[in-house]
């Protein structure tokens, strides 16, 4: 695991939420697990844990997947938001890349504001 402390272009960086923020990076797969991030006064604001999971990706073989869950915890203002890609199907992997249902590989349903209109109806 690497520390990557990141900073914004000194011309960008007035007025902007976060001073910096550090990533923890898992060299094995390059991922960022963890992120720390800094109020534009250098003091820690936020922490988010990402927790992946490894699926099969056709044609590529094991691969790791963002999106298990997350977490964020709000340290100065003493709140947490949880999310998740699944929801309450934790039973399953999702699907990953040509795995998916053949149904789904419409583009124009899932992928545009009409089609996904239509979806929300």
């Amino acid at each position: 695991m690497i520390l990557d402390d990141v900073h914004r272009i000194a011309s960008e960086a007035p007025g902007y939420c976060y001073s910096h923020r550090v990533m923890y990076i898992d060299l094995a797969h390059w991922n960022g697990d963890w992120v720390d991030l800094y109020d534009s006064n250098a003091k820690l604001w936020k922490s988010i844990a990402y927790l992946n999971d490894i699926g099969n990706v056709p044609g590529v073989g094991n691969n790791v997947w963002d999106g298990v869950a997350s977490m964020a915890w709000d340290l100065q203002n003493t709140h947490m938001t949880v999310w998740s890609g699944f929801g309450n199907q934790w039973k399953r992997k999702p699907y990953l890349d040509n795995n998916a249902p053949k149904e789904w590989f419409n583009g124009v349903k899932y992928a545009t504001p009409s089609g996904l209109m239509q979806i929300m109806r």
